[in-house]
Parts: structure tokens; C-alpha cells; sequence
């Protein structure tokens, strides 16, 4: 396929016939190399510049915002659609002006901008449905992905009911169609929101839906993380057995169809479950295979990362040297040709000295990622150890404090004495030394807690950095010997000083960000 689209390339004599054929080319390797893809789609965006045929400007400006899109480079990818939108509007292309807006409000969402994510999808939905009120279907199968990106805009933004209301619209369109693929999205959609409203009985049932919709399209990578959210619905009810059947279905179809993402996760979800009950041998061999994963992954966005600093650098460059060619005509309109010359090599120093600086903050990054990831794993591993160390200390003097009644009455105060050194020991033990790993790691944390928020008191930045390393409220009430509720209670007052309260914000999720 390729090697005949490049003969057809070179052999083009028309712009038309070159244009279509390197789009062709650049959605081929959309999927396998990237730079390849950039490469073709801005062959034909400098050739359709070069013509007045406006309608390929337009889906040529199109087709480089997808792959930069697709690269991660989102404030260019918006750059060429808006320029596209521009064109469109002028020629009235109330057809590919729909698909286009549905592309920027993609692009806001990805962003977290939902107020404009928002806008645009409403939009392509009142356009799509003029269109359709006017007999023309051309777009009807956009309507119900509209419902659930609006839906998700709502979801993400806290406004659960309004966003039941469009996934319920959207389950509706995609069953008329009869397009499963998004039926299985949406009913997955549906049960984790309901989940979250504390409707079990529901999410339970359209997590269901959701698995039965995808294994009759034999939709393997959306079946295995429905059964990875199906576990994680049975864990948090404390049904651990089925949440073990479900987790072992989710890694065995993830391996089969090579999801390296919902494999992470879900041994992630085993090594949970596997703690829980107290399987500890099953638990380390899931926290292994997690991490491998988690450090695979890392890897593979640590390419993907590199290649859009590339692209971006690129990019970059190719803006300067288009700004120095502009210079150099006005210098050669008011200057003489030696003052040229003189600016052509200091362009040249800056733009190596721009590359090598380039090229030392990528390598600074990568070494400053790799030592973050390595401490942070250290501190995990140590967290977890001094959390089972605590507990054997206080399994120990709860056995001792149970044999007081049976040994002589003039030990019992020795017995006393001991039990309370155990306990004492282990407290301050536990919370030295993860306050020093703690602070190994995350150098500025407390500097900048306090900084913020100079009301919080010892006990409440404490509970701040055991939820930095999104440790749940079990695994506190297990390192400060308070029950759970206690915990949550103080989670409560935590959100009160942060002025969380009222607000869908996560704790880790904030903290994480100081």
C-alpha cells in the first residue's frame, strides 16, 4: 500500500492528486510512526498553500492538527483547526465545519477547559441536528458521541444528574443505530456515575451492560476494563471474591489484545485485593508485575514525550528561521549586505547554542524523572514495610496485654511497662522515618503547605503527606492507631482548611499539585 502510494506521488502531475495521496500516506503511519505521518501532512499542507484551492487548505490544516493531536502537541493541532474553521465558514462547509468543531472541543477537553470543550460540542450538536431536521443524515451517527462528550463535560465538572440526562440521551440514539461499540462506552459511562452517586443497584447493572455489549461486538479491550471496573465495584463493598474473579478475567483478556495500561491497573486492583485478604505472597508477585508495567509505560510516554519536544523544537525552529527570512528582505530593502551577513551568523550561533540547550534540558528531565520514580518507589516499598512492622508490634502487645490475667500479680506492672515501650517505640519509630524518606523525596512539600496554609497543625500536615502518596484511609488509621472513622473525620476538617469543601476535588489529586 505504501509503495504504491509513493509511486502515485512521484508520478502526480496534478497538486490535487499529490495532496490526497500524502493524506493517505500520513493516516497510514498515523498508527505506527509519527514523525513519518507530520512529515507527509506537511508536504501537503505546503503544497495546497501554494494553490488557491481553499477547500484543501482547509483539510489540510485539518489533517496536520490531527496528527499533532495525536503527537500530544495540542496548542498547534488548535492552531490549524481554528485556521481550518476560518476557511470552512467562509466557503458555508456546514458539513465538514460539524466533524471539525466536534475536533477543538476534543482538544479543550483534553486540556481540562470544559467550559469551551462545552460550547463547542453543543454547538456541533444544534448544527447536527438543523441537518437532520432539514432530512439530511450525513452526521446523524456523530449525535449520540456528542451526547456522551457532553455527558463526560458534565460528569467531570460535577454536574452528575445533567450528565446522566445526556448519557441517557446518547444510550438512546446508539441503540437506534444500533452502534454497540459506544453503547458499551456509555453504559460503562453510566455505572461508574452511578457508583459514585451511591446507586449500587444501578452501576451494578450498567457495568453489566456494558460487559454484555462489548463481548457481543467482541470488543476485547473495552471487555477487560469493564471487568477491571466490576472488581473495583466489588471491592469497595468488600466482596473480594468475586472482585478476584473479575480482576483475573480483566489481566487475562488485557494480555490477549496487549492493553500494557489496563494490565497495569488491574494487577494494581489484584495486589489490593490480594492484601486485603491477607494473600501476601500473591499480593508481592501482583505488586512486581505492577510496577513492571508501571515503569514499561513510563518508558513508552517518555518516548512519546521526547518526540514532541522534538516536533515542538522543530516547530520552533522552523517559526524563527521563517522570522529571520522576513528580517533578511526588510535588511536587504534598508541595510547593506554586509550587515546581513553579520545577521546570518549570529543566527546561526543562537540557533546552536538553542539546540544544545534544547537537547541538556531533555537529558536534565529524563535524569530528574528517573530519580523521582526511583525515590518514590523507595518510599512506597518503606511505607509498606513500616505499616506491616507496626502492626506485628501492636499484634504482639495486644497478645501480651491478653496474658495479664494469667501470669503472677507482682509481673503485671512489668508486663505493663513493656507493652507500653512497644507501643511508644513504634509510633515514633513509624513517623521519623517516613517523615525523613518523605521529605527526601518531595523536598518542598511541607515548605509550600505551610506557605499556603499557615493555619494547619502538625496533625493535619501529617495526614497532608500520607495523602500525597495516595495511601488510603485504612493504611493511616494503620500508621496512627485511629480507626477509620477518625480518619475520614479528620479528611473532613482537612478539606475544610484547604477550602475543598462543596467541591468534587480529590485530596491526592490537590496535594499532588503543591
Amino acid at each position: 500500500m505504501v509503495d504504491s502510494l509513493s509511486i502515485n506521488l512521484k508520478t502526480a502531475k496534478q497538486d490535487t492528486t499529490r495532496i490526497t495521496t500524502l493524506w493517505k500516506l500520513s493516516d497510514i503511519f498515523m498508527q505506527t510512526n509519527l514523525e513519518k505521518s507530520l512529515s507527509y501532512a506537511d508536504s501537503a499542507l505546503a503544497i495546497a498553500k501554494g494553490t488557491e484551492l481553499l477547500s484543501f487548505q482547509a483539510l489540510s490544516h485539518k489533517k496536520m492538527g490531527e496528527v499533532q493531536f495525536k503527537i500530544g502537541l495540542n496548542d498547534r493541532a488548535l492552531k490549524n483547526y481554528l485556521i481550518c474553521k476560518k476557511i470552512l465558514e467562509e466557503q458555508e462547509d456546514t458539513v465538514r465545519l460539524i466533524g471539525l468543531n466536534k475536533n477543538v472541543g476534543n482538544i479543550y477537553f483534553m486540556q481540562a477547559d470544559y467550559a469551551n470543550a462545552l460550547n463547542y460540542y453543543t454547538e456541533t450538536l444544534g448544527a447536527c441536528n438543523e441537518m437532520l431536521a432539514g432530512g439530511d443524515s450525513v452526521y446523524f451517527d456523530q449525535i449520540y458521541d456528542l451526547y456522551n462528550s457532553i455527558g463526560s463535560v458534565y460528569y467531570w465538572t460535577g454536574e452528575k444528574e445533567l450528565a446522566l440526562s445526556y448519557y441517557q440521551k446518547g444510550v438512546q440514539s446508539a441503540k437506534k443505530q444500533k452502534n454497540y461499540f459506544i453503547l458499551g462506552i456509555m453504559y460503562n459511562n453510566m455505572g461508574l456515575l452511578f457508583r459514585e452517586l451511591g446507586d449500587n443497584e444501578r452501576a451494578l447493572r450498567f457495568l453489566n451492560l456494558s460487559l454484555e455489549t462489548r463481548k457481543k461486538i467482541n470488543d476485547k479491550k473495552g471487555e477487560a476494563r469493564t471487568y477491571g471496573f466490576l472488581s473495583e465495584f466489588y471491592f469497595s463493598i468488600d466482596d473480594f471474591a468475586k472482585a478476584l474473579i473479575f480482576i483475573e478475567n480483566a489481566i487475562a483478556i488485557s494480555k490477549e489484545v496487549g492493553d500494557l495500561s489496563t494490565q497495569r491497573d488491574s494487577y494494581n486492583m489484584l495486589f489490593l485485593i490480594n492484601r486485603e485478604i491477607g494473600n501476601v505472597g500473591k499480593a508481592l508477585d501482583a505488586h512486581v508485575a505492577f510496577v513492571a508495567l508501571k515503569d514499561s509505560l513510563f518508558n513508552e510516554a517518555s518516548v512519546k514525550e521526547i518526540l514532541r519536544l522534538q516536533m515542538q523544537f522543530e516547530f520552533e525552529k522552523q517559526e524563527k528561521e521563517l522570522m529571520v527570512k522576513q528580517q533578511r528582505k526588510a535588511l536587504i530593502s534598508y541595510f547593506l549586505i554586509t550587515i546581513l551577513v553579520l545577521g546570518l551568523i549570529i543566527t546561526g550561533l543562537l540557533f546552536v547554542s538553542f539546540k544544545n540547550r534544547a537537547r541538556r534540558i531533555i537529558l536534565e528531565n529524563q535524569n530528574l524523572e528517573k530519580d523521582l520514580e526511583m525515590k518514590n518507589k523507595e518510599l512506597t516499598t518503606n511505607v509498606m514495610y513500616l505499616i506491616t512492622k507496626n502492626e506485628l508490634i501492636h499484634d504482639i502487645s495486644k497478645r501480651l496485654f491478653q496474658l495479664k490475667s494469667h501470669i503472677k500479680k507482682e509481673n503485671v506492672s512489668s508486663l505493663q511497662r513493656i507493652i507500653f515501650d512497644l507501643q511508644a517505640g513504634a509510633d515514633k519509630d513509624v513517623w521519623e522515618e517516613f517523615e525523613l524518606r518523605f521529605q527526601q523525596v518531595h523536598l518542598d512539600f511541607y515548605k509550600k503547605l505551610k506557605e499556603s496554609y499557615p493555619e494547619l497543625t502538625p496533625g493535619d500536615i501529617k495526614l497532608c503527606a500520607f495523602l500525597r502518596l495516595n495511601m488510603t484511609s485504612k493504611d493511616i488509621s494503620a500508621i496512627t492507631h485511629q480507626n477509620i472513622k477518625t480518619v475520614e473525620a479528620a479528611r473532613g476538617r482537612l478539606r475544610k482548611k484547604l477550602n475543598l469543601t462543596n467541591t468534587e476535588v480529590n485530596l491526592y489529586t490537590f496535594l499532588e499539585e503543591i
